[in-house]
């Protein structure tokens, strides 16, 4: 890489609009490996438990809506646990998580 380019990758890294291609290349020249990771602003224990509730809360109210259009709503909502539900996903149901 040039000077010019290594000015150009600069900029547009300060402007967001480096490419992974660039990146690349500026990894090669310094002979290193380019790594892009993903890492949870909350941390990864929380970002799981938060994706747990929503799967739980997700499916709790997909099964309070059934037994409402059945007329079976009665006592319903309060019968099925939101934390026991996690605790489900959390323990028998993890591939299923992020789907």
């Amino acid at each position: 890489m040039t000077a010019g380019s290594v000015s150009g990758l600069e900029k547009r890294e300060a402007r967001g609009t480096a490419t992974v291609a660039r990146l690349r290349q500026a990894a090669e020249a310094l002979d290193c490996d380019l790594r892009i990771a993903f890492v949870p602003r909350k941390g990864l224990q929380r970002a799981v438990e938060e994706q747990t509730m929503r799967k739980a809360s997700e499916e709790r109210n997909r099964i309070v809506h059934s037994m409402r259009l059945e007329a079976q709503d009665s006592g319903v909502a309060r019968s099925l646990a939101e934390a026991a539900d996690a605790e489900s996903w959390l323990t028998g149901r993890t591939r299923e998580i992020w789907d």
